[in-house]
């Protein structure tokens, strides 16, 4: 974590931290980096610390309005992709639950050009990340992303319905 972080404040990669690991590291970017430290300490994700995260080879912007995507939720891209293969794309209607960041959705509408997509969530400061992710990365004429309850906002058909909830706690 502190490398990423470090690289984060520097601008480099973990290839240029050892490169130029005996340049001097100005009081700034120092601070910088301690204040970074001690948020993660305090427990805080390294994707929010940074503002974003990569899933699918993309990047998406995250903060503590939407959980950091998972590397494994990249298995439902595959599987929906894998199900989707030999369908009319350009009929296809998929609908996801629980947005988030919008990284499913926007996963799978890169990968399906002709494809439509809805994205619900009950949070509408979630949708907004979604909305901005969809924005950056130029797909959000394609994703129609509506506020409230799993299907309540929705009606028709969908010929695929995904949805990566939350962790739910042991207790």
């Amino acid at each position: 974590d502190a490398e990423v972080l470090l690289s984060h404040i520097l601008k480099t990669d973990r290839t240029g931290l050892y490169r130029d690991a005996e340049e001097t590291i100005g009081e700034r970017a120092l601070q910088d980096f301690a204040a970074l430290v001690a948020r993660r300490c305090k427990g805080e994700p390294v994707a929010y610390l940074l503002g974003e995260k990569e899933f699918w080879s993309l990047v998406f912007s995250v903060d503590d309005r939407v959980l950091t995507p998972r590397p494994e939720t990249e298995i439902l891209v595959e599987e929906t992709l894998s199900l989707a293969a030999g369908r009319e794309e350009s009929a296809l209607r998929i609908l996801e639950i629980g947005t988030g960041s919008g990284a499913v959705s926007i996963a799978l509408a890169s990968e399906l050009p002709l494809a439509r997509f809805w994205s619900t969530d009950v949070s509408t400061e979630a949708l907004a990340v979604a909305r901005s992710n969809a924005e950056r990365h130029a797909l959000a004429d394609r994703i129609t992303f509506v506020q409230g309850d799993v299907f309540a906002p929705v009606s028709g058909e969908f010929h695929f319905i995904v949805s990566n909830p939350p962790y739910i706690p042991e207790e």
